[in-house]
């Protein structure tokens, strides 16, 4: 299947945008340089920092902010800005865009998803953030299909603290607390910690959750060593069922999911990052991660549009640690960045139903990642050539119900461009570039849990889904230009898909649109 896109999008800002203290850009470039894009990419993109995200976040939840930028519409479980809530960006769901921290991945492997109902308060923790819009620069993690959004966190350099209370409709309230002790002996440490609740819009919608977050490190004048953790909890209502729209027309608080669907999951995240400025010219950083979720939810099993009277419980837990490296070299015309990055996850899916299905079924999958890319930047006066490669290698297997043979994709995604420097103010630039992502593990299963259950009385198995990667190949071109404190930007893009996995109509058992 084959869609089209073509857009055009203006953009007027200020000039805060572009604007942020030395001593923050600094620590941003030398951390996650390899992945984000500069002045000489030919890329769509918009960087916001922690002063202007501050003033304009309103202390909700990040899905919220990343709306008030260009391209991206968000939706809510429950009619909030907390809880589960997700974005498109160009109408493209958020398992298609790639989501870093630090240059780490945060997408789910198996799902490629970010569910930030499990990072509450993840916008108050967030330094700078670079959106980028179509396929972008190679970055690590899964494909950057629609786009790609790189959060950093801060380091406690900017001494200080605040406390901040926040109460509004459906009994909404959150308090958080963070501080900062500045530079000392060249360390540093940042606190974050922060509570909320919600009885939500719809009915049996509300939530309640928590996190802290802690970072900082040692920042000398050729090596730094920075670290980031935190962990998160979330308690939901379940919200998440398609609701008639004759349903809604009598009251827009109608909630199709049973009185007691409800979930928990706890979510922690730990990052060790190394910089060595090795020489003038040449930079080094290295990383570490880990990622852990762990949590459940219960729902009534959907099947022919009927609801069962049982329900289901699954239970989830899962690891996911990888390791990341990108060595940067520049020079007065040249700038050239080698990354490697390697990542294992492995997903537990525990089941238990009642009444008509299979009282348990237990497996769990793995999935692997290897990646590499060269980007390549050469001035020639005012114009700038840019090459971008990646190859990226990803294996998925199944361990349950049904023997299982282990899935493998390798992937070459190349990207080149230029930008022209009109004058000091202004610059266009143009791209074209291609990139391949593989489909989730419930794409590949019909869009069913795990890969067979079994029916009272006759057995329906649900055989493997060999789908197809999808592809898109995406064409950039746009213009930026100052004047004093008013920014415009102008893009143009066109995007061609092929073998798009697409919503066709009707519900999974869980009450998922099937695709």
């Amino acid at each position: 299947m084959k869609r089209i896109i073509t857009a055009i999008v203006i953009l007027f800002t200020t000039a805060l945008f572009a604007q942020t203290n030395d001593t923050i850009t600094k620590l941003d470039d030398v951390f996650i340089s390899g992945i984000r894009s500069n002045k000489s990419t030919p890329v769509t993109t918009k960087i916001a920092y922690r002063s202007e995200i501050q003033k304009t976040s309103q202390s909700t939840e990040i899905t919220s902010y990343l709306t008030k930028t260009p391209n991206i519409t968000m939706s809510s479980d429950n009619g909030t800005a907390f809880g589960y809530t997700y974005f498109r960006l160009r109408g493209i769901d958020q398992t298609k865009i790639n989501m870093t921290l630090n240059g780490a991945p945060l997408n789910d492997p198996e799902d490629q998803g970010v569910f930030f109902s499990n990072y509450p308060n993840f916008l108050d923790n967030i330094q700078s953030v670079e959106i980028q819009r179509g396929v972008g620069t190679s970055t690590n993690g899964v494909s950057s299909f629609a786009g790609s959004i790189n959060f950093n966190t801060p380091s406690g350099i900017d001494k200080g603290g605040d406390v901040k209370l926040t109460i509004g409709s459906f009994n909404t309230s959150k308090l958080t607390a963070s501080y900062s002790t500045g530079l000392i002996n060249k360390m540093s440490l940042y606190l974050n910690a922060s509570t909320y609740k919600t009885d939500g819009f719809r009915e049996r919608s509300g939530g309640n959750g928590g996190s802290i977050f802690l970072s900082g490190g040692y920042f000398g004048d050729r090596n730094k060593l920075k670290f980031t953790a935190f962990t998160g909890h979330s308690g939901n209502e379940m919200a998440w069922s398609a609701v008639a729209e004759s349903d809604i027309k009598v009251d827009p608080k109608t909630n199709s999911n049973s009185n007691d669907a409800t979930d928990s999951f706890n979510q922690s995240f730990v990052q060790v990052e190394y910089n060595s400025i090795l020489t003038e010219k040449l930079n080094l950083n290295t990383s570490v991660f880990y990622n852990r979720l762990d949590g459940s939810y219960e729902y009534k099993r959907i099947i022919n549009d009927y609801a069962m009277n049982g329900t289901r419980n699954l239970s989830l837990s899962s690891n996911f640690y990888g390791a990341i490296s990108n060595l940067s070299f520049k020079s007065d015309n040249d700038r050239l960045d080698f990354g490697l990055s390697a990542n294992s996850y492995r997903r537990n899916h525990n089941y238990q139903e009642t009444d008509y299905f299979n009282p348990t079924n237990n497996n769990y999958g793995i999935k692997r990642e290897l990646s590499s890319y060269v980007k390549y930047n050469h001035s020639f006066d005012r114009l700038v050539v840019s090459v971008d490669l990646q190859v990226r290698h990803s294996d998925f297997d199944y361990y349950g119900d049904i023997n299982f043979d282990k899935v493998n994709w390798n992937f070459f995604n190349p990207k080149v461009g230029m930008i022209y420097n009109v004058n000091a103010v202004t610059n266009t630039y143009f791209s074209i570039g291609k990139s391949h992502r593989e489909p989730t593990r419930t794409k590949m299963f019909g869009d069913n849990d795990y890969l067979g259950y079994v029916i009272k009385d006759s057995v329906n198995v649900v055989n493997f889904n060999n789908v197809n990667p999808e592809s898109v190949i995406n064409y950039e071109l746009g213009l930026n230009h100052r004047y004093n404190k008013l920014y415009l930007q102008a893009n143009l893009f066109y995007m061609n898909f092929k073998n798009e996995i697409a919503l066709i109509g009707g519900t999974t058992p869980s009450g998922v649109s099937l695709t």
